[in-house]
């Protein structure tokens, strides 16, 4: 059985025409994966916040009809119960899956490794804790035994095995994995290296030069991972492209529509392979010059032509009128990444003409910014109370929208075929998948341009997008901010990163510290100390500078939250059926 599989078994109904209400503390109904498995048992999942009015709806309930509302604030029960006649009352956690592991530790492990640890709970006999969870989850799911790395290769072979792996080990594991680190590695360096492939394929040739003895004792295996060499991708700078950033630079004094006009031949250059990495230092060194003059002016301005992120849900909502609209989301989305996916999609038939426009996006371009100030509509210093997440999505969505929105993550297919049947007017679906294959990218093999290519052939909003214009739909894909190659300069030891692997911003919560950190000497022509208008006072962002990422000295990751052009202006695509 399947994580998945348990919540379903609990909460699906063999008969209609009762409401079920499931209290989610641990936000596991938030899973797309969840709700289309719900769905396909024949549940209808909805959101209820405690408004009485909204049970109305349900004083009958039709005999096949299984409404499921999920319930997020406590105390509701006697609400319920109050307006409706015997409703049913469930409720779904991680202690009710993992309840002989540390919860803790399962919720900090990424829900692809539920399964396993789903089978793994079935065999384990005992309550474990925190320690004694990520020991069992590395025997069973890894192979990592701490009496093993104390022998032989033990732990050259399993840094070898992270560098030329997608994903490190889940930040419990690595934690206490470190614990048993060599003299020769530290254990900070240790816990950082188990948990990011970028930094173990920089650190670990230096560490077989420094101890020339370790390479000696591997094993045939592990020399096989340590002699996996990269592709060198080389690429012809295009001449055209290199011409038009040498006769027409991107315009210091420039309005914000030249300046997204200019992004998006710009954006056409690297969709090619035709920019080198020198290029790019040099067009952003000239876009945040732009930025330090005509950001807040540009933000704050009135221009109906200049896109910006926060007003572009109002301003496609008017464009659309009476037309039903379909937003596509997609997390991480380049200019560049974006006019891939158009020719990969028009050779396909999926798509005909399409109208590009560019627009800016919030600085920082973290998610939990961008995408907020796209849903809320608002620069973060109007942002109303609550953290970030989907689920807040959902309700920002569904409340602009209240009789005729709905909102979808890209992997609720069965949820978007229905509400495209059904017409209703205002759809969005929001990829984060796309975002996640991009941090795992290892620069020395590929391009975010060249996974793009495969990406756009095999991705199921193909499916959603040819479905929503053969109904008629509007359809227009947009992003929250891009993304980019950098090169770690350090990792930080101060500062507050408030998105999970983003290496191109550090978030202070007070001035004096943003400050001093960025007088450091040793951070000197890599960081960039620009604040920008309409954050919170407790956001102080220290950007890194030009293509430098605050990661383990000499490591290559594509990551976001910077100021480069790549990252800071977005598609904004309306296509057409072919």
């Amino acid at each position: 059985m399947t994580w998945i599989e348990a919540i379903v078994g609990r909460l699906s109904t063999t008969f209609g025409g009762i409401v079920t209400f499931c209290e989610d503390p641990d936000g596991l109904l938030d899973s797309p994966a969840v709700r289309e498995a719900l769905r396909a048992a024949g549940m209808r999942p909805l959101e209820w916040e405690g408004d009485r009015s909204f049970l109305r709806g349900f004083l009958t309930v039709a005999e096949n009809d299984r409404p499921l509302l999920i319930v997020r604030k406590e105390g509701l029960r006697s609400v319920a119960e109050s307006q409706l006649s015997g409703p049913r009352w469930e409720t779904v956690s991680l202690g009710m899956l993992f309840r002989k592991f540390h919860i803790e530790t399962v919720r900090q492990t990424p829900q692809s490794y539920w399964d396993q640890l789903l089978a793994l709970h079935g065999e384990t006999k005992a309550l474990l804790n925190a320690t004694e969870t990520a020991i069992h989850m590395g025997r069973a799911l890894f192979g990592i035994d701490p009496l093993h790395l104390q022998f032989a290769d033990g732990w050259v072979a399993l840094l070898a095995s992270i560098a030329v792996s997608a994903n490190g080990l889940p930040a419990p594991v690595a934690e206490v994995t470190a614990r048993w680190a060599p003299t020769w590695l530290p254990k900070e360096l240790a816990k950082e290296l188990l948990g990011n492939p970028s930094a173990a394929r920089a650190a670990l040739p230096q560490l077989l030069k420094d101890h020339p003895e370790l390479e000696a004792s591997a094993s045939d295996a592990t020399r096989v991972l340590l002699h996996h060499t990269p592709r060198t991708i080389q690429r012809a700078v295009a001449k055209k492209w290199q011409t038009i950033i040498a006769d027409k630079p991107l315009p210091s004094d420039g309005t914000g529509r030249e300046v997204l006009t200019w992004a998006l031949d710009y954006a056409r250059g690297l969709a090619e392979g035709a920019a080198s990495d020198e290029l790019c230092r040099v067009v952003n060194q000239a876009f945040y010059q732009w930025v330090q003059k005509h950001y807040t002016l540009m933000i704050n301005g009135q221009d109906s032509h200049v896109l910006k992120i926060h007003t572009l849900l109002r301003k496609l909502n008017e464009d659309a009128g009476e037309s039903p609209l379909l937003l596509i989301v997609v997390d991480s989305l380049s200019l560049s990444g974006w006019l891939v996916w158009e020719k990969v999609w028009r050779a396909q038939g999926i798509i005909g003409e399409c109208t590009l426009n560019a627009a800016f996006t919030s600085l920082p371009t973290i998610t939990s910014i961008c995408r907020r100030a796209l849903f809320e509509g608002s620069l973060p210093d109007k942002f109303g109370p609550g953290e970030h997440s989907q689920s807040l999505e959902r309700r920002l969505w569904t409340h602009r929208f209240p009789d005729e929105g709905a909102y979808f993550a890209a992997e609720e297919l069965q949820g978007i075929r229905d509400a495209l049947c059904l017409g209703r007017r205002r759809i969005a679906v929001v990829d984060v998948s796309w975002d996640r294959k991009g941090h795992g990218i290892d620069p020395r093999y590929e391009s975010p341009e060249e996974l793009a290519v495969v990406w756009a052939e095999r991705t199921d909003l193909r499916k959603i997008v040819r479905e929503a214009l053969k109904i008629g739909y509007r359809v227009v894909i947009t992003s929250d901010h891009g993304h980019i190659k950098c090169e770690g300069s350090g990792k930080p030891d101060v500062g507050v990163l408030t998105e999970e692997r983003s290496q191109r911003v550090l978030i202070f919560g007070k001035e004096a510290l943003w400050q001093s950190y960025a007088k450091r000497a040793s951070l000197q022509e890599r960081v960039w100390d620009y604040r920008p208008p309409g954050l919170r006072k407790d956001c102080w962002p220290l950007f890194a500078a030009h293509q430098y990422g605050f990661g383990y000295a000499g490591s290559l990751a594509v990551s976001h939250g910077g100021i480069s052009l790549e990252e800071a202006i977005i598609p904004v695509a309306e296509v057409y059926a072919p």
